[in-house]
């Protein structure tokens, strides 16, 4: 046992002895490269404290390049500045930056139908777009000209098709679009539709078609009923006139012949003008023609064509602004009208006097009703039956 303990203590002393006399540096170095590197300090170039137009280059803030312009070099102290160079043709850059390299600009696809709107600038990519009367349709990345959409029949645009939006269109008032119809239809043709455009575009012929149907039905049959008492009052009219005029034109001389016998009563002298006085002889008579053995004798009718009484009695009762046309009918010529007129220019009457004398030479013995006649063409009826009145009166 005395025999192993001074071997061990030798061997322990030894041991102690040769640890402390490894060098300090060394443990040091030792302790930098082990689990303790997260206490190292964070390196200069990690800290972000350079201006919004700067970048941080080392230990120092560099100025960033402008628009369309690239980074060739940092600076390399306080009072330098960044050195950069302009974008090639074809790139761009559009903000200011520290990029090494530029963007490529896009190209328009025309297979799309895109057209250039703005060319590739240093500072500004190409700007493509649709033709005017189309829109940009989204396409994944991208996008597709599709034509605009034009309004229909019976709608109206509210709003224009422009960029990326197509026509919107509206129908009139009164009309409405069906889920697939491509044109407004009237409210009328609601029928039976039961779709939402329907609805709010009509919302009370869907409720009450019936009823609109009855209302037009009965206007309908309010308006044919009208017209058909319109024209029955029109025909009555007419007829009441008609019969009103033609017993008292024709008829009443119906039973007068231009062959009777003329009964003389004596001589009779009337004045015709200033001063002028003419002497004539009335032959008035009485017709009397039974139709049946129990018929009562006619109203006695002068027959007297040539006196001045008759005369006067037709010029008082034919307007003045007619007088021409009715003694044109009655056969008198245009030349003769002027003659007369011409040989008394001072008294209208006078010389409506001597054309019914001169009517009265040139045609013979005539019946009162030729006159009446006349005056019924001429839609006189007024004035024939005042003419027969006074001739009846006078009989």
């Amino acid at each position: 046992m005395r025999n192993w303990t001074c071997p061990l203590l030798f061997t322990f002393l030894w041991i102690f002895g040769f640890s402390s006399s490894i060098p300090r540096s060394n443990l040091n170095a030792e302790e930098l490269t082990g689990e303790r590197n997260e206490a190292v300090p964070i390196p200069p170039n990690q800290i972000n404290d350079c201006k919004s137009d700067e970048f941080r280059s080392g230990e120092y803030c560099c100025n960033k390049c402008s628009q369309g312009y690239k980074l060739i070099r940092a600076c390399k102290n306080h009072n330098e500045r960044s050195e950069c160079e302009m974008c090639e043709n074809g790139t761009f850059l559009s903000l200011i930056n520290f990029n090494k390299n530029c963007f490529r600009c896009k190209e328009c696809n025309s297979g799309l139908g895109q057209i250039e709107i703005s060319k590739c600038q240093y500072n500004q990519d190409r700007v493509c777009g649709c033709p005017q009367g189309y829109f940009k349709r989204p396409l994944a990345d991208t996008f597709k000209c599709q034509a605009c959409s034009h309004c229909g029949k019976n709608s109206y645009a509210v709003k224009p098709c422009f960029d990326n939006n197509d026509t919107v269109c509206k129908c009139l008032n009164n009309y409405f679009k069906g889920e697939n119809d491509e044109n407004c239809k009237p409210c009328s043709e609601c029928g039976d539709h039961q779709d939402s455009s329907c609805k709010s575009a009509c919302p009370a012929l869907v409720t009450k078609p019936s009823n609109v149907e009855k209302n037009d039905l009965w206007q309908n049959l309010c308006i044919a009923a009208l017209s058909v008492l319109g024209l029955c009052l029109i025909a009555f009219s007419a007829w009441k006139v008609f019969k009103h005029i033609q017993p008292r034109s024709v008829t009443v001389y119906d039973n007068v012949s231009p062959t009777e016998p003329t009964i003389s009563t004596g001589t009779t002298t009337l004045p015709i003008g200033q001063g002028i006085q003419e002497t004539a002889t009335p032959e008035c008579m009485s017709v009397v023609q039974s139709r049946s053995p129990a018929a009562q004798l006619p109203d006695c009718i002068p027959q007297c064509t040539d006196s001045a009484f008759f005369y006067y009695s037709v010029i008082k009762v034919v307007p003045v602004n007619c007088w021409k046309e009715f003694i044109r009918r009655l056969g008198l010529s245009d030349h003769e009208i002027e003659v007369i007129q011409r040989d008394h220019p001072h008294c209208f009457r006078d010389a409506q006097y001597e054309m019914m004398r001169r009517w009265r030479m040139k045609n013979g013995p005539v019946m009162p009703g030729m006159l009446t006649v006349t005056l019924t063409d001429m839609e006189l009826a007024g004035c024939a039956e005042e003419l027969y009145s006074k001739l009846k009166w006078q009989a």
